[in-house]
Parts: structure tokens; C-alpha cells; sequence
């Protein structure tokens, strides 16, 4: 007969055994208290493995055609045949227990779990009752052998599920006939088997496979049992089983449906957390309408799933990102709660509570788990019913004054997500009190969001400004509206405040920036015993009668004009704008990026209106002192010009505040800068002329600005910015040829621009680039103005190499012949002479023509200087002459000779010419032009002229540099002309480098221009200095400190700021100790 006949509850265990485990409650045994006999047919069998597999499928049998009557006859009979109900109830309980061991055999382990799964299907059978088959301690017993799912998953995990041999510890046991001396002396000594627990039994993947199989089918059982006999009568087991169970929720959790579905048929489920989810709902809702007892144990053992921790004990966040499994298991467990409620209603209003604030409380302190968890809180709120979602909000309300920072950035996360939903809950309960239903309005979340931008806490105030630029951006028109009424007011229109104590419980005060000793509110978890008190801080006085305006109210807060831009007579209170900018001066770079973002929200919100302001700040921390901000600042500018190619305003803040990024000392800046200024303006060049959009209308608006005198130095910057490009080849090769294509167009200007920055730094070329350029000198040379011949002239200077020899000699005779006119423009007359030197260098021709040049300089310098030719029109053209031998000179400095060069010093030092023995100036026996000269009557643009001259010399003569030197710190003192003050500081400067004892002597005279009254030569020498500071040609010395320290705080704003950035971003890093010398 069934169960009488099973060969397992015939085996002989000792009567001693039997009796210990029957007496004890199932407890206290041991399983090693056999004798080697028994022993000995426990290992011969495998331990009952087919025994307990063919019992199996007799009670799946049973259960199938059994009817109660057939079920209760079998009962009777076990409980008639003498001890046969106590034999059979020992032999289970000794095998599960080796569940408990670690000392088992691959065939003890499916031996115990096979056991286990025969006792829950007895269960199943009715009428057990007569033999008191269910007993707690067995029962638990059997959902322990559950346990091992977990120790298989992870040998399964570790070695990738293949067919490589996992380990436990066990004693070996496959070979019967080798270690049967081994098991008996294992059952005559207890101390043995401690010995053998160390050793490893391998267990290969179809181990695995088949013992899994076992655990499924022993979970299986149980849910099919808990349907039957849901344990009403047994709270201790189960909360047991909803423990065990919810641990075994975070298994195989891509197996499962996302929709949970308790009609599935569990025979047919093989997903181990499916069916844990299963096994937890017959519990929690084996009453009508659920039972809140369950419900509240399942939720606190289902609340480590909404805090996807990781690790073995899983109380560790992730170090990188979410795991996706993790974050599949918190959907899962989101899914089966909103199941639950939804099936129970209003009965769980408590749980459902207490387990959004235990989560919200116990969240990880990482960006990515807020929000995690937060959307997790926001669809379990949704399904609240109204007086729980009022409670709800009233209590998140109040830890958005919680006295520990971690709350207050909860808070302000999950305003931020419930301010963006599209649709939020509406109250549809009449019987709920105004004040309390005020708390789910979307103006008090947004006033409550904006009482943490001015919180003490820099995360909680970042926190809270991320969320404030997520609002900005979201295109709900309800909440658009509500942000409208905080946009900055007009003074003779400020908001209405219905209560005088709104203003301090918004927290909007300048002086409350967080939750202080009256605000500050307790906050815990809510549960069925502290309901009250949970609502209720102790310290706080804040109450819904002293925080709200009423409705009638609030729709007329919002009816005011508008200015936008920063305020100063403002507080936080009286404005959004005012609020942000003053985030933007916080000391803490989070808090800085944080309001950068959302100023850039503002400028968006407002269309970009009269934001002129707001632009320059956002291009102003482009040189924070935080690398974080200037990426930030250098992305924000990128979006705005995006949206508004068109506004001027967006253009300028874009070129001044991302250009000058390029030379930053963190690569990652340069590397933004680089990318944004290649997706800009090198990727939209069309490669034909002839097409329009949007992006290439944008590059030559740009192009044009940099053209102009204002923004002439953002012209080097971009040439910095190809060279950069070129050689992390991000540059196009074909953009020359490109380019050339605009040079007819209404674009030719910006066209040549773009041409004279990016071909030095190319070193290939389109075919016909080259030649289009020459014959555009060529024939429209003489109508180009003088930038464009500048940029021309660049360009051919680099495509010299590549011209066609016929167009090198008509290009050099052309620059030779204007160049001897002397009627050239003097910014041209460089670019003219360098192109010229490389079209003889790539012709091969030598450098006489330099010889030429200056031999015709010094003959008319001479005849002015000590002939007759000397009248106001040979002097105007003396500045011509000048430049171009100083331009020249660099070429060949052989070519000038020592006349030339007392010529020049002439122009320079006045002269005092004294007759012999009188001291007297004899006027008579002097040139016109001397006499001028030492009197200081010649115009100021020669002698600026003589300066650029003589500083060119000096670079290639040596005796003439050290000469010069003290002549030109001498003009530093006396001089009253700004150009040649700065001429001067730059030759010194340039001069310092090749002969630094030279120049030492003279620093305090350079040191002393840093106070000059013209901010021209204020900046030219600080940044000169600086050069020189910064590769070690300088040291701190006497008043150098002080004087370039001063800087800081000049009047000149430009000045100031870019000594700030000197000293904190360059000086300081390299000379480390400057502050403590």
C-alpha cells in the first residue's frame, strides 16, 4: 500500500534514533547516531533517491484519482498500523535534516530535498489530520531545503552555468567499495566527520541541472499546498515562508512575465521568482480583501528588492551603474505591490505607507538610485486611494524639512518627478479637508522644490536645482504656468502673499538657506502604531493653516508683468532669476553646476528675450575654477546657439566664453571645446557653393563676427583650435577645397578667413585650391580690402609649395613691386613680405632681393635724415620703410648693414649734439630733421614705427638687443604713448627669452606698466609676464609679487578676472609655495 509499502520508512533506523527524534519535537538529533549497517544501505541505495522519486509520483497519483474517502482510508490505516505514522514522520525529518549539513554527498543533498518535496505532498492529500501529519518543525524543515536554491544559483553563476566542476565541501562517497571503511568510521566518530568536511565533492553541471530541477518541483508543491491550506491558524510560519520566499524573488528574474498573473497554473510555471511571488499572494490574501498583517510582513521582506542593493548580503549599492537585473527585480516587485493593492484597496492604506517612507529613508545616498526608487514611489502613490495620497504628500512635504540632508534630496527628487508627470492625481474625495489636499497641488510642490534651491546644504540645494531645471524644461502647460509666477517681478508688482507667514515657511528667505531649528522636522517610517505621529513633527510648527494660500488666491499670485534678468535689490523670495544667480556665486562647484543648468533652463523658458545677462554669466564660468562648470558652461552654450542660431547675443556669449577654452590646463575641457567648435563651424562648410541651410548659415554669421576688429584675437584661438583638430585628424581634408569654392560668393570674406586658419596647419590640398587662390590675388588683389589681403596673404604663404611655378613668379613680382611703393598698408606689410619668403624658398631662389630692399631703405632713410630731402611727405612715408625693414631684416640679417642700423638707433635716442668747449646746440651746423629730432618735433607714428623697427633688429643682433634694452625701459617710464609703451613691453619681453641677464635689471620698469592708466598696456604686460613666469624666465622677486598681485583687484574688470584665472589656474599650480614664501 501507499506509503506503508515504501521502502525508505522500512529502513531499520535505530530505535534510540527514532525515539530522540520523536520526543525532541524533531529538533535536537544527530544524524550520525546509526550503525554502520544502516549506514552502509543508506549508501547502497544512494540514500532512498528512486524510492523517494517513485513515492513522488504515487502521490501526484493519489492526488489525481484519490478520492477523500480513498485519502482517508489510507490515513486510517497508517495511524492503525501500530508506529507506522511515527516511523514515517522520523524517516522524513532525518532526511531533510541534512539539508543542515554541510557534509553531505551530491546524493544526501537530492536525497533531503526529494524527502521534503514527499512531505509537502502528503500534505496535499486530505485527512492527514488523523496521524497529525503537519507539524510545525517538519514544515519548516521541509521550506528550509528551499535554501538551496540560492547555493545553486551562485555555483551556477560562478562558472557560467558550463560544464566545469563546481566544489562543496563533503566528504567524497561515489566510490562505495573504497571509502566503506571510511563511512564506518565515520558513524563510530563524530571528530571523523569534522575531519572529512573539508573535503570537496565535485559537482558537475547535470549535478546542478537535476537539483534544481528537484527545488523547483519542492516550490511547486508548496504553492500548490499554501492554495489549500493558506497557514491562517500559523503567523510564525508564515512569515517563515514569506522571508524564505521573498529572498527567492531576486532569482532567474528575466524568467518571469512583467505582468503578474495569480491564475497561472503553477504546474505549468517553472520561474523560481514567479512562483515565490505566488506562494506570497496566497498568504497575503487568504481573507477577503487581504490580510494586513501578511501584507505588512511581505512589503518589509519585498523592501530590499526596491533598493537594488547588490553584494552577498545584498547591502551594498553598485559601485558603477544599476545592474539590469537588479533593476528588473525592483519592476517585478513594483509590479506584484501594485497588484496587491489594487486587489486589496483601501485595506492596506498603513503597509502601502509605511513602505514608501521606509524606502524613500533608507535609499542609497547615488543620483541613479534616487531616481531609481523615486519612479518606484511615484506609481505606488498613483495607486494610493485619495486620503492615503493626501497623507502621503503631507509627509513628503515634511521631509522636505527633514533635519538629515538625505531626506531633503529625496524630497526634492521626487517633487521634481511628480512637478513633470503629465498627469497628476487628481482628489476626487470631497470628504477630505482643503488644507491637507493643498499638499498634492502642483504650486506648493513647485514652492516647496524652490524652498531647497536656498537650502545650507550644497547637495540638497544642487539637488533641488536639477530638479527646478526638469520643470523648466517641461512642456505641461500647468507647469509652466506655475513656474511663470516665480520669474523674477517688477518691483511696483511683486507676487501677492495672502499670509504673512508664507515667505518663512517657503524657506524663500536670504536668511533661512535650510531647515533650521524651527523648521527642522523628525521624520520616520509610517506604520499602523505611530500613524499620528508620523504626520507630526515635534519640532516643527508648520501647519497647513500657516503655509497655504487658498485657492481663490492663487490663481491671482500669478496676474503680474514680467522683467527678466537679475535683480539686486531682490531677495530669494521675489524671484527665480534672482534666486539662480545668486546659487551661481556659491562656493561649492555642485551647487554652481547645478544653477548653470538652470539658468540655461531660463533662457530657454523666456525664448531667449533680453537674456543678455544670463548669457554673459554662463559665459563667464567658462573659466571656473571647477573643470565640472566650464564643461558644463561650454555645453550650455553649445545647446543655446543649437536653438538660436539667429540671436547675436547667443553668437557672442558662444565665440568669447568656448573659444578661449582651448589653451585650458584639463584636457577634457580642451577636448569639449575641440568637439564643439569642429561640430559648429568645420562640419557644416558645404563642400560646393550654391546650397543653404540653417548650420552654414550659422558658420558664416559666426565667421563674420570673428572678422571684426573687436574679435580679431578669437582668430588665433581658431587657428589653435585646427591644429588641434589636425592632429587627432578631426579636421576635414577637404574643407580647403571647400572653402574655395566661397571666394566668389557673398561669403568671400568669411571664406578667406577660414582658409588663412586652416591651411598652415594642413599639409595636403585640393588640386585646383592652389591655383584659384593665385588667380584670385592676382586679379583682385588691388580691389580686396586690407583684412581680406591679410587672409589672402596667409593663404598663400601656406599653399606656396604647392602653386604652379608661372603663378609663384607673376605672385612675386607682383608683392616685390607693391611692396617697393611703400604706399602698402602697415598691418599688410608682414604678411606680404613673409608670403613673399616663401614663394622664393619653394622657387629656389636666394635671398638678395632682402639686400636690395634694404640697400634702397638706407639710401632714402639717409637722404631724409642727413640731406636735404627732408618736408612732411618723406617723413609720412618713413613708417613704411621702417616696418618693412624690420620685417625684412628677419629674413636675412647680413643684408643690413651697420649704417642702416645707427640709422635706426638715431630715430630712437635723441641726440645731443653740443659744440666743443661752449655746451651750446649750434642749430645751423645740424640737419632740419636732427634739430627736429632733438626737439621732439617729429608726429608719435614715426616713432612708433622706430620702436616695431628696432625690436625686429634686435632679435637677430645681439649687441643691438643688449644696447636697446635700457632705451626701451627707459620709454616705459617716460613715454606717455600706449602703443609704444605695449611695443616696448612685448620686445622685452620676447627679448627676455634670448638674453635673460639682459633683461633682469629692468623688470620693476616692465612691473611698473601693470599699473599704467591705460588697460591696453595693463593686460599686454600682464600676460607677457605671465609667459615668462610660467616657463621659468622669471622669478619672484622684489616688487614683481606684489605688484602682479594687485592685479586682482584693478579697476579694469577684464584685467581683474583674467588675474584670477592666472593665479589659481596657472601661477599657482606651478609654483606651488608662491603664498608662504
Amino acid at each position: 500500500m501507499l506509503l506503508i509499502s515504501a521502502d525508505v520508512f522500512n529502513t531499520s533506523l535505530p530505535s534510540e534514533l527514532v525515539n530522540t527524534i520523536w520526543n525532541g519535537g524533531f529538533l535536537d538529533f544527530d544524524v550520525c547516531d546509526i550503525s554502520a549497517d544502516v549506514q552502509d544501505i543508506l549508501h547502497d541505495n544512494f540514500y532512498f533517491i528512486e524510492s523517494w522519486k517513485k513515492l513522488l509520483q504515487e502521490l501526484h497519483s493519489a492526488l489525481k484519482d484519490f478520492s477523500v474517502e480513498q485519502c482517508a482510508n489510507l490515513w486510517n490505516s497508517i495511524a492503525t498500523n501500530g508506529d507506522m505514522g511515527k516511523q514515517i514522520m522520523t524517516t522524513l525529518a532525518y532526511f531533510m535534516d541534512c539539508c543542515k549539513q554541510e557534509t553531505l554527498t551530491v546524493y544526501m543533498k537530492e536525497s533531503s530535498i526529494l524527502a521534503a518535496n514527499v512531505y509537502i505532498t502528503m500534505l496535499r492529500l486530505p485527512g492527514y489530520t488523523c496521524i497529525q501529519l503537519f507539524h510545525p518543525t517538519l514544515f519548516q524543515k521541509s521550506i528550509d531545503a528551499l535554501k538551496n536554491i540560492s547555493l545553486i544559483e551562485s555555483i551556477s553563476a560562478k562558472h557560467g552555468g558550463r560544464s566545469k566542476h563546481s566544489k562543496l565541501s563533503s566528504s567524497q562517497g561515489t566510490q562505495k567499495s573504497s571509502q566503506s571503511s571510511q563511512r564506518r568510521e565515520a558513524g563510530r566518530s563524530q571528530s571523523s566527520i569534522l575531519e572529512d568536511s573539508h573535503q570537496e565533492l565535485e559537482l558537475s553541471e547535470p549535478d546542478i541541472y537535476k537539483l534544481r530541477r528537484h527545488l523547483v518541483q519542492l516550490l511547486q508543491s508548496l504553492v500548490m499546498f499554501l492554495k489549500i491550506n493558506p497557514l491562517k491558524k500559523e503567523l510564525h510560519l508564515s512569515e517563515l515562508v514569506i522571508a524564505l520566499l521573498s529572498t527567492l524573488t531576486s532569482i532567474e528574474p528575466s524568467s518571469m512575465p512583467t505582468a503578474f498573473d495569480p491564475e497561472v497554473v503553477v504546474s505549468r510555471v517553472t520561474s523560481i521568482a514567479h512562483l515565490a511571488y505566488l506562494g506570497i499572494h496566497i498568504i497575503c490574501m487568504r481573507n477577503p480583501g487581504g490580510s494586513v498583517a501578511m501584507i505588512k510582513c511581505a512589503f518589509k521582506s519585498l523592501e530590499q528588492n526596491f533598493l537594488m542593493l547588490v553584494g552577498q548580503k545584498r547591502d551594498t549599492p553598485a559601485t558603477n551603474t544599476i545592474p539590469r537585473d537588479v533593476v528588473l527585480i525592483r519592476d517585478l516587485t513594483l509590479a506584484f505591490v501594485v497588484h496587491l493593492v489594487r486587489e486589496a484597496k483601501d485595506s492596506i492604506k498603513q503597509p502601502l505607507q509605511r513602505l514608501v517612507s521606509s524606502v524613500i529613508l533608507s535609499a542609497p545616498d547615488r543620483s541613479e538610485y534616487r531616481v531609481k526608487i523615486s519612479q518606484a514611489v511615484l506609481v505606488i502613490m498613483e495607486e494610493m486611494g485619495d486620503a492615503a495620497y493626501c497623507d502621503m504628500c503631507k509627509w513628503l512635504f515634511q521631509l522636505s524639512k527633514y533635519k538629515k540632508a538625505s531626506g531633503r534630496i529625496m524630497a526634492a527628487e521626487i517633487y521634481g518627478q511628480m512637478l513633470v508627470k503629465k498627469d497628476l492625481k487628481k482628489i476626487s474625495d470631497t470628504s477630505i479637508d482643503l488644507d491637507l489636499i493643498n499638499y498634492t497641488t502642483r504650486f506648493v510642490l513647485l514652492q516647496a522644490l524652490l524652498t531647497r534651491c536656498s537650502d545650507k546644504v550644497p547637495s540638497v540645494c544642487a539637488k533641488s536645482l536639477s530638479m527646478l531645471a526638469l520643470c523648466l524644461n517641461c512642456e505641461e502647460n500647468e507647469v509652466k504656468k506655475y513656474v511663470r509666477s516665480f520669474i523674477t517681478p517688477r518691483l511696483h508688482h511683486r507676487m501677492l502673499r495672502p499670509h504673512t507667514t508664507m515667505s518663512r515657511t517657503s524657506g524663500f528667505s536670504v536668511n533661512s538657506n535650510g531647515p533650521n531649528e524651527s523648521e527642522a522636522v523628525r521624520i520616520h517610517p509610517i506604520h499602523s502604531a505611530q500613524t499620528t505621529n508620523a504626520w507630526t513633527s515635534e519640532g516643527s510648527q508648520l501647519g497647513p493653516s500657516s503655509f497655504f494660500i487658498p485657492y481663490s488666491c492663487t490663481k491671482s499670485a500669478t496676474m503680474f508683468y514680467l522683467t527678466r534678468g537679475f535683480d539686486i535689490t531682490l531677495t530669494d523670495s521675489d524671484g527665480l532669476v534672482s534666486m539662480v544667480t545668486r546659487r551661481m556665486k556659491s562656493s561649492r562647484a555642485v551647487v554652481r553646476r547645478s544653477a548653470l543648468v538652470v539658468l540655461e533652463s531660463i533662457i530657454i523658458y523666456n525664448d531667449c528675450m533680453e537674456m543678455s545677462k544670463e548669457l554673459g554669466i554662463i559665459k563667464e564660468h567658462c573659466r571656473d575654477l571647477a573643470v565640472p562648470i566650464r564643461k558644463q558652461a561650454i555645453q550650455s552654450l553649445a545647446h543655446l546657439l543649437q536653438l538660436y542660431p539667429n540671436n547675436s547675443d547667443v553668437l557672442l556669449a558662444w565665440l568669447t566664453g568656448v573659444l578661449p577654452c582651448h589653451d585650458d590646463n584639463e584636457s577634457s575641457v580642451q577636448e569639449k571645446c575641440w568637439h564643439s567648435v569642429k561640430s559648429v563651424i568645420f562640419e557644416n562648410i558645404p563642400a560646393s557653393a550654391g546650397t543653404s541651410s540653417a548650420q552654414e548659415t550659422l558658420v558664416w554669421k559666426l565667421c563674420s563676427m570673428v572678422n571684426t576688429e573687436k574679435l580679431s584675437a578669437l582668430r588665433n584661438m581658431l587657428h589653435s583650435i585646427c591644429v588641434h583638430l589636425h592632429k587627432t585628424c578631426n579636421l576635414p581634408t577637404n574643407i580647403v577645397h571647400s572653402l574655395s569654392q566661397y571666394i566668389d560668393t557673398e561669403h568671400s570674406k568669411e571664406a578667406w578667413m577660414l582658409l588663412s586658419i586652416t591651411c598652415p596647419v594642413l599639409s595636403t590640398f585640393g588640386g585646383s585650391a592652389s591655383d584659384i587662390v593665385a588667380s584670385q590675388w592676382l586679379e583682385n588683389s588691388s580691389n580686396m580690402d586690407q583684412s581680406v589681403k591679410m587672409f589672402v596673404l596667409t593663404t598663400i604663404t601656406s599653399l606656396a609649395r604647392h602653386m604652379s611655378s608661372s603663378n609663384r613668379n607673376k605672385i612675386i613680382r607682383h608683392l616685390i613691386t607693391e611692396l617697393k611703393t611703400y604706399r602698402v598698408s602697415l598691418s599688410t606689410i608682414k604678411y606680404m613680405v613673409v608670403a613673399l619668403s616663401q614663394l622664393m624658398e619653394a622657387e629656389g631662389s636666394d635671398s638678395s632681393w632682402v639686400k636690395d630692399m634694404a640697400t634702397e631703405i638706407e639710401t632714402f632713410l639717409s637722404d631724409i635724415i642727413y640731406g636735404d630731402q627732408y618736408d612732411e611727405q618723406y617723413v609720412s612715408k618713413m613708417p613704411h620703410y621702417l616696418i618693412t625693414l624690420g620685417e625684412v631684416c628677419l629674413h636675412n640679417p647680413i643684408a643690413v648693414s651697420n649704417k642702416l642700423i645707427q640709422i635706426v638707433q638715431c630715430l630712437l635716442i635723441t641726440p645731443k649734439v653740443q659744440e666743443k668747449g661752449t655746451g651750446v646746440l649750434d642749430e645751423r651746423k645740424q640737419p632740419k630733421f636732427i634739430s627736429d629730432l632733438a626737439e621732439g618735433l617729429l608726429p608719435a607714428y614715426l616713432r612708433r614705427a622706430t620702436v616695431h623697427c628696432i625690436g625686429q633688429m634686435c632679435l637677430q643682433h645681439e649687441q643691438l638687443a643688449k644696447q636697446t634694452i635700457p632705451v626701451l625701459a627707459r620709454e616705459l617710464e617716460l613715454s606717455t604713448d600706449s602703443v609704444i609703451k605695449k611695443t616696448a613691453v612685448t620686445i622685452i619681453c620676447d627679448l627676455c627669452k634670448l638674453y635673460t641677464n639682459a633683461v633682469g635689471p629692468y623688470i620693476s620698469s616692465i612691473s611698473s606698466c601693470l599699473k599704467d592708466k591705460d588697460p591696453g598696456v595693463n593686460k599686454t604686460t600682464f600676460i607677457s609676464l605671465t609667459r615668462l613666469l610660467q616657463e621659468d624666465f622669471l622669478k619672484w622677486r622684489g616688487s614683481l609679487f606684489y605688484r602682479f598681485i594687485s592685479c586682482i583687484v584693478s579697476e579694469d574688470v577684464y584685467v581683474a578676472e583674467l588675474a584670477k584665472v592666472t593665479f589659481i589656474h596657472e601661477l599657482s599650480k606651478r609654483h606651488k609655495g608662491m603664498y608662504t614664501r
